[in-house]
């Protein structure tokens, strides 16, 4: 019915055609047509790509080796996702979702991901996104002052609080943000209260690692 209904319409073309351009275009439409007749319609093949996949912004650092990332494209489109530069594959579902759990490995870590359709059209690669894997607490190493330690007089009051970490690693002394180095060294001044004080140290790292240690000291005006 469908290709009676067409050729119809393209007999008609052919009349029009006749009177408004003469026998050279009703040569080529009538070969058209009678190509149709013979042959059948043939349907345009797909070539557009569809666009990159969206990668939901994962967590710069983690802790957690196991982690699920959620991604967005066309329904139904093949995705073929890079892990550290390792091909994996898998569909999206009705609404273009899907999500993915990735081991990763100690350190730095890549993702990006592609998209394919049921052409076969592949889309360029999304942005490449770094992930940060340890599970490994950082080093704490406090130098000034010591455990046990006295301080006197109003000279003393003012303790210069000294350390090293790691470099990418942030530092807090009884909640207060010390300067960490490039070499990971860190320095605080701090007033001490009379008495006994107790120094919390905290050192957490990108992948939200923490190592905590107290120290105590003493001061008598």
């Amino acid at each position: 019915m469908r290709k009676a209904i067409i050729f119809s319409v393209l007999t008609i073309l052919v009349i029009v055609a006749l009177f408004v351009f003469g026998i050279p275009a009703l040569t080529g439409v009538t070969g058209y047509i009678f190509d149709l007749k013979g042959t059948g319609i043939t349907s345009l093949k797909d070539t557009t790509p569809p666009g990159p996949p969206f990668i939901n912004i994962p967590p710069e650092g983690t802790n957690k080796q196991n982690i699920k990332i959620e991604v967005t494209s066309e329904p139904e489109a093949a995705i073929i996702y890079l892990l550290n530069e390792a091909e994996g594959e898998t569909t999206t579902k009705d609404d273009g979702t899907f999500s993915i759990s990735l081991t990763l490995k100690k350190g730095l870590n890549t993702i990006s991901a592609r998209a394919k359709d049921k052409a076969g059209n592949e889309s360029a690669r999304s942005k490449t996104f770094s992930i940060y894997f340890s599970s490994e607490a950082p080093n704490l190493d406090i130098s000034n002052p010591e455990e046990g330690n006295s301080f006197y007089g109003e000279k003393q009051r003012t303790l210069s609080i000294e350390g090293k970490t790691c470099s990418t690693c942030s530092v807090t002394i009884n909640d207060r943000i010390a300067t960490v180095k490039e070499d990971g060294s860190f320095v605080l001044s701090y007033q001490l209260g009379d008495g006994t004080n107790v120094l919390n140290f905290k050192s957490t790292d990108k992948a939200s690692n923490q190592t905590e240690k107290n120290v105590n000291v003493t001061f008598s005006p």
